[in-house]
């Protein structure tokens, strides 16, 4: 028993040194560019940058998987296992690899549409679009309860589609690297790709308090779901504010996690953020170009 803990410890403590060179890692390089393009770096200086550095500490540490989600994902993982019929297995691995980055893909354009569609889903979703700010470390801000859904949905498809565990860890590197991006205060377009690779000015969309930018551009990596189902939004102009009109952020971790379940038990749905009964109107036109001030 003691002999477990102490390993328990020693791989937590390793997982959180490895999470906190990594953010750093990748602090150094974001900072500077976004402080060369004249955004707001003061927003490392405040409480939602705290707050999702815990997120990536809480997720990356293992101590997520501690708490529960391993033994969810290992039922899962055994209860589907007449499913392993390995649609994939016997291809090059590059092709596997390529072919389950866009299966995957395809399958979060609708499980995120799904987040905002139903009340239920976006109660917990909502956790991630309330920050009236972003940084590069708000793609961890994601409430337990959607990452487990997340994490049932990439096993599935793992199970299915017979994609050798050796490839998981690259894929999701590359997957947290891209995402990390999009949720920097970067005004990057990818230039000719920007109708098919979500950039930082694509999602940064998608986060915005106005109505007709914030329930398009559901797209993880292609965006070119969005452009296939009518739910891109023509802008190239970032948007001026982020965040949820009358849901503001929770001031504490503890509201973050318990907000989700008091609005479903009072209200189900969350207040000021009601899901519309029809799809809004895409923004025309680019609109003008933020001040750096506008930016924060």
């Amino acid at each position: 028993m003691v002999e477990q803990i102490a390993t328990f410890l020693g791989a937590m403590t390793f997982n959180t040194a490895r999470a906190l060179l990594t953010i750093g890692a990748l602090f150094i390089p974001i900072w500077y560019l976004e402080r060369r393009q004249g955004s707001d770096i003061s927003r490392y200086r405040r409480r939602h940058f705290a707050h999702d550095v815990a997120y990536a500490l809480f997720y990356d540490s293992g101590a997520f998987r501690v708490l529960g989600a391993s033994l969810v994902f290992s039922v899962v993982q055994n209860q589907l296992s007449f499913m392993r019929v390995g649609l994939l297995e016997g291809l090059p691995i590059v092709l596997v690899g390529a072919l389950y980055i866009v299966i995957n893909d395809f399958v979060s354009y609708w499980l995120h549409r799904a987040e905002h569609r139903f009340p239920f889903l976006w109660q917990f979703h909502s956790v991630h679009h309330s920050p009236e700010e972003l940084n590069f470390l708000t793609a961890h801000r994601v409430h337990p309860f959607s990452k487990i859904m997340w994490g049932l949905i990439g096993v599935f498809l793992l199970i299915v589609l017979g994609v050798p565990p050796a490839m998981w860890l690259p894929i999701t590197l590359v997957q947290t690297f891209l995402a990390t991006v999009q949720h920097a205060e970067l005004d990057w377009r990818f230039g000719r790709l920007y109708p098919i690779l979500v950039s930082p000015v694509f999602h940064r969309l998608h986060h915005s308090r106005d109505r007709r930018d914030f329930d398009r551009n559901y797209s993880q990596l292609f965006c070119v779901w969005d452009h296939l189902f009518g739910t891109a939004n023509p802008s190239r102009t970032p948007p001026t504010a982020v965040g949820v009109e009358g849901l503001p952020p929770e001031p504490t971790l503890v509201g973050q996690f318990w907000g989700p379940f008091r609005r479903i038990a009072r209200r189900g749905i969350a207040p000021g953020a009601e899901r519309p009964t029809s799809s809004p109107t895409p923004r025309q036109g680019g609109g003008k170009k933020r001040s750096p001030a506008a930016r924060s």
